[in-house]
């Protein structure tokens, strides 16, 4: 029974990162609809909020520092077709600077650099190579990236500006508008924004029949990098022991995958609809989110825990 247990485990987590929708399954009763119903954050500027793992960024003689110690910047990418298979990605070196207003109520300036060769995906290896190289990125030719604002507008509702500035991708320089919710405090600065980036018009234009031009783009200042940031690993050969599991399973790249938040929980419509009945099982903390931790321990429970850190 265990072990049936554990394959219906692995076979949610594993179908879920080629098979995201934006559908939401419909569920009844208990705590089975209290989770389907939350989103588990504050929405944002686009419906994406803040998750509460933020942590407000100091401000120090008139300055944040951002850096991926305190801010986190991830992408979504798509297929085109009826099975978009989303992929979550982001980067893991970059710098910037964040100064508000003299009154602390809007945002004076904001300018940051990327490093686009420490781009990350949620499954590694040849997603991650494919991404780099001079069919996207083509990071060997352009190792950097920047947006520096030049212009700041008050949006719709308190707290909320248009960041207006020009991002130098592949080259080459375009205008760009970052929606944003700000707050300030006493102990710092939480910022969240988020766009829609046509990818063609820095000229990244191949394979447009196959992958969306369009690219959603998120800055969650506030939010660690590092510990969401996967390493690139190749996945174990089938009847090895991988990563996270027997063959190789990756069952952090599979909880990325449905993090699409990047909150580090799974909550809502992300919890996969063959997880939501094992709930009492996996949400060990009672807190109706399922944790990366809380899965590795429910694999290890079922009997998937002779797969943790073994060979790739």
């Amino acid at each position: 029974m265990r072990y049936i247990l554990y394959l219906a485990l692995v076979i949610a987590v594993n179908w879920m990162p080629s098979n995201i929708s934006a559908q939401g399954a419909t569920q009844d009763g208990g705590r089975r609809s209290k989770v389907a119903k939350r989103d588990g954050s504050q929405k944002g500027s686009q419906g994406r909020g803040q998750s509460s793992k933020a942590t407000p960024v100091a401000v120090k003689d008139g300055v944040a520092t951002l850096s991926p110690e305190n801010t986190k910047v991830s992408f979504v990418g798509t297929h085109v077709g009826t099975d978009p298979k989303p992929r979550l990605g982001g980067f893991k070196k970059f710098s910037g600077k964040l100064m508000p207003a003299e009154n602390g109520k809007s945002i004076k300036s904001l300018s940051m650099k990327f490093e686009t060769n420490s781009l990350y995906t949620e499954l590694g290896g040849n997603l991650t190579s494919h991404l780099k190289n001079a069919d996207f990125l083509d990071v060997e030719k352009y190792p950097e990236s920047k947006f520096v604002s030049t212009k700041i507008e008050a949006g719709d509702q308190e707290g909320m500006f248009n960041v207006i500035g020009d991002f130098t991708l592949m080259g080459k320089t375009n205008s760009i508008t970052i929606p944003v919710t700000m707050k300030n405090s006493d102990q710092g600065i939480l910022v969240n924004g988020e766009l829609k980036l046509d990818r063609t018009s820095f000229g990244m234009s191949k394979m447009t029949e196959r992958v969306s031009k369009e690219v959603s783009i998120t800055l969650s200042i506030g939010e660690l990098t590092g510990g969401d940031a996967p390493q690139d690993q190749t996945r174990g050969g089938r009847g090895g022991r991988g990563r996270g599991g027997p063959g190789g399973f990756d069952l952090t790249g599979a909880f990325n995958g449905m993090d699409k938040n990047g909150d580090g929980k799974l909550m809502g419509d992300e919890v996969p609809e063959r997880m939501r009945d094992r709930l009492d099982n996996l949400d060990s903390d009672g807190d109706d989110a399922i944790t990366l931790k809380e899965l590795q321990q429910a694999m290890q429970r079922l009997g998937g825990g002779r797969g943790q850190g073994g060979g790739r």
